[in-house]
């Protein structure tokens, strides 16, 4: 399905957008947000399609990639030969494509934006690891290279019993055997990456903030807490949502990531910082759809968001000026 609307007969900006029909019409989307207010600006003139037809994006100016995860990955494969500096892709085929998973977190290992930190499918290094962290009295979260939503995360206990139904594995009493058999577990028998790291303590109170980066600015941020008893932030996973201001601590973090962010071409990039009592850490960078930006107006009461990204959006064009 393919809807245009045509809002003037004047010179507007032409904007493709790229959206799964289910959210078309759903108030709470911030795919929708954009483009239902984009309806009533008379700088753009707006074109939405359901289907993957890469060919359509050669006659737009500006182009929202907004299909939902999974990546259709032979469609970005394919649209990317648009990419071609003369419009604006939110965000670039390849960059979605390329960091939809959280490898690309491996680039700041050695940073201290990141707590203790393995990324990978080795079952013996993981069993070190999780040795390592737990002989040193701290727990550690399991998290799914590719996930989302909260789903396949597991945090591993230096006491108490085994619950999956609680999402928690114990780790306290296993001899080093019985670790590489539960990483391999975690890992689907090799087949899989998993990004295995330090629990910081506290994140139960602090909570993980989404931070919406617009054309390489933090514009406005949004504090999730976890439901109580739980650890995970996600909103889908019971998480509440308030507003919330950055500290000096995230512009650090962002100061460090934006280089990554800026050669990545991500003019729309959601960042997640999670707090805990011994300070704040990066979470994840989400290049390929990231939400939040309505649910952030929505509790700041404001318009900023979606006013940051119309207003990037119009000014942008290929030479820069």
């Amino acid at each position: 399905m393919r809807v245009t609307y045509q809002l003037s007969w004047f010179k507007m900006k032409k904007v493709l957008v790229y959206m799964d029909e289910h959210y078309i019409g759903r108030a709470d989307d911030s795919s929708d947000y954009i483009v239902r207010n984009m309806l009533k600006d008379s700088r753009f003139d707006v074109a939405v399609s359901t289907e993957p037809d890469v060919n359509l994006a050669k006659d737009y100016e500006v182009v929202m990639c907004r299909f939902d995860i999974p990546l259709k990955e032979e469609f970005l494969e394919s649209l990317a030969k648009y990419d071609d500096g003369s419009r604006l892709f939110i965000n670039p085929p390849l960059s979605k494509l390329d960091y939809s998973d959280k490898r690309y977190l491996s680039l700041f290992q050695e940073s201290d934006i990141l707590p203790e930190t393995y990324i990978g499918n080795d079952n013996r290094e993981l069993a070190l690891f999780i040795k390592s962290v737990r002989d040193s009295g701290r727990d550690l979260v399991s998290k799914p290279i590719d996930g989302n939503g909260g789903k396949g995360i597991y945090k591993l206990v230096r006491e108490g019993e085994d619950s999956s139904e609680r999402e928690i594995l114990s780790i306290g009493r296993k001899s080093f055997g019985e670790l590489e058999i539960l990483a391999n577990g975690l890992t689907g028998e090799d087949n899989r990456d998993i990004v295995l790291q330090e629990y910081v303590p506290g994140i139960e109170r602090h909570g993980d903030t989404r931070v919406n980066v617009l054309f390489y600015n933090p514009v406005n941020a949004l504090l999730r807490l976890p439901a109580e008893g739980g650890y995970k932030c996600n909103i889908s996973s019971g998480g509440r949502v308030v507003a919330t201001e950055l500290v000096d601590r995230d512009y650090q973090i962002l100061d460090e990531i934006m280089p990554f962010i800026k050669d990545r071409g991500a003019v729309w990039a959601g960042v997640d910082i999670f707090g805990s009592d011994s300070g704040r850490y990066l979470g994840e960078i989400n290049f390929p759809s990231p939400g939040a930006l309505y649910e952030t107006d929505c509790v700041h009461g404001s318009t900023e968001g979606l006013d940051s990204i119309l207003e990037g959006i119009n000014d942008w064009s290929p030479d820069g000026n």
